[in-house]
């Protein structure tokens, strides 16, 4: 055969062949133009799709297509319910991107799909309007991130990003708006002393707004004697023998020993569930029959030591109690007052009898010595640890020079439940920690009014970095924002966590929802069967 010239060859072959289409490139382009025809038919097919769980397309909903990734555990019933939490081609906050937006408000039927189970509050109104996002749950509370992940624990970032600059600190327009620190960006760092230890206006230092006397240092005195080594003035004898253990008495010692009380004898956790107080989380309020009465009783005659008044009732019923003990103490003793008749009106020239009126008189007497023993400010006597709203002086009745016990009225003891009602702190969490590490002042207070909380520097000890010195280390504590504050309901230091669907807190009975409907992720028209 021949060999093929040049010229041959270029005849043969096309010198532009790099510029046509083969079949190949073809194929490809019109296999990338069905994809790309395939998605947008996709796009727009698919809300109605999801809208219609009986398709036979059900292989091409938008949920079976997307994997974001595993749901916390409290949202784990929710993992093929996509629904539940999402609406499809929305957005779940606005500051997120969406293929399609149908509306402006897309945001909100994932709010509202939220709130459907999550009783959450408002936060203070922010006029920072670079964060209006924040309004979004979703934004804050990032689920797709692992059965352990938490959905509550933030990030400081969520909460820096307002509070790192608030210009003026006033948050709210309502009466009780807050005034809090204009720049706070991390709790070691620019974090301020706690307001209740931070001082007033003109300087002076905030004191106890309780309205109830209590000299701590004698309370934790060996016996209660002022003077050390003293003759105890309470021993174990003068308790009543159901109350000595609980004091400390061990059996078998002296009951003449003097009585030793520590914090743990009036302040105790919480041992049981309430409604909204977590278990040792925070202290049981004091109360007098709990913590007061073994040593303070409301006896009022020394003839009858057993009988005591009761705690925390108006005088006037105090002394309508009385005068019933009496009344019955008198026919005890003269059973004869109860057979003689009582006319519905006096009689005309008729004197009355005499028995019943020495009776009565001396019914008076004694009602008014009782009185007069439970009020002095001694031992047992309600002026020890309350005030008056009156001078009992001033309260003279109008016959007699007695006093009109019925308008005596004592000053309520304002004691605060909670002492920092906008954060959280958990005693149980410190409960391997003495009490004066914190309340070091305790044992050498006199004055009530003295506020026997910590300030910021003891917490920094432990909540903080980790740091080295030569003497030890400090820090190593959690210390973002989320380990003592709260967002929602801030200002309700009692709230229950997450205020989950409960006619108690406000929530229609109709958000609540069937088993079904829990596990569904929905809420259905139908009521119960």
């Amino acid at each position: 055969m021949a060999q093929e010239t040049s010229k041959q060859r270029w005849n043969r072959i096309e010198l532009d062949y790099y510029k046509g289409r083969g079949l190949t490139a073809r194929w490809r382009s019109a296999a990338a133009l069905a994809i790309l025809a395939g998605l947008a038919a996709w796009l727009i097919l698919a809300p109605s799709w999801d809208s219609n769980a009986g398709t036979s397309l059900r292989l091409f909903q938008t949920k079976r297509l997307a994997s974001p990734g595993p749901l916390a555990r409290p949202h784990a019933s929710l993992e093929t319910k996509c629904e539940a939490c999402h609406t499809p081609f929305e957005p779940i906050h606005a500051g997120r991107w969406a293929p399609i937006r149908s509306d402006s408000a897309a945001t909100s039927t994932s709010d509202t799909k939220c709130l459907s189970c999550h009783q959450a509050g408002p936060h203070h109104p922010s006029g920072n309007e670079s964060v209006a996002t924040l309004n979004d749950c979703a934004e804050c509370h990032r689920d797709h991130r692992g059965p352990e992940a938490s959905l509550t624990r933030m990030d400081d970032r969520a909460c820096t990003r307002c509070h790192a600059d608030l210009r003026d600190g006033s948050i709210g327009t309502r009466k009780d708006a807050l005034t809090v620190a204009p720049s706070i960006t991390r709790f070691d760092r620019d974090h301020p002393e706690f307001s209740l230890l931070q001082k007033n206006a003109d300087g002076t230092v905030k004191r106890d707004p309780g309205r109830l006397k209590f000299n701590h240092q004698i309370h934790l005195t060996p016996g209660m004697n002022r003077e050390s080594g003293g003759v105890p003035l309470l021993t174990y004898k003068g308790l009543k023998e159901e109350d000595r253990q609980r004091y400390g008495w061990k059996p078998g010692t002296s009951l003449d020993q003097g009585v030793t009380l520590d914090c743990t004898s009036c302040h105790r956790m919480a041992t049981a569930a309430g409604s909204s107080r977590m278990v040792g989380e925070t202290m049981m309020p004091v109360t007098y029959e709990a913590n007061c009465r073994s040593c303070h009783t409301l006896g009022f005659d020394p003839r009858r030591p057993q009988a005591e008044a009761r705690h925390g009732i108006p005088w006037s019923q105090v002394a309508a109690e009385l005068r019933q003990f009496y009344e019955a103490q008198a026919v005890q003793e003269s059973p004869e007052l109860l057979r003689r008749p009582v006319p519905k009106t006096d009689m005309p020239g008729r004197r009355p009898d005499s028995s019943v009126v020495e009776a009565g008189r001396a019914v008076d007497s004694k009602v008014a010595a009782a009185i007069r023993m439970l009020l002095p400010n001694g031992k047992g006597g309600c002026l020890e640890c309350h005030d008056l709203k009156s001078d009992p002086a001033t309260l003279a009745g109008k016959n007699t020079g007695e006093v009109d016990w019925n308008r005596l009225e004592i000053e309520p003891t304002r004691i605060p439940k909670v002492w920092f009602s906008h954060a959280r702190f958990d005693h149980s969490s410190h409960r391997a920690l003495r009490c004066d590490s914190c309340h070091e002042q305790a044992s050498r207070s006199t004055d009530s009014g003295d506020l026997l909380l910590t300030g910021i520097a003891t917490c920094l000890q432990c909540h903080g970095p980790t740091i080295q010195h030569a003497d030890g280390v400090t820090g190593g504590a959690g210390f973002n924002c989320a380990e003592c504050h709260r967002y929602h309901d801030g200002g309700l230091r009692l709230h229950a966590p997450g205020q989950a669907a409960d006619t108690s807190t406000g929530q229609p009975p109709e958000s609540l929802k069937s088993i079904r409907e829990f596990l569904d992720g929905v809420r259905t028209d139908q009521g119960p069967p």
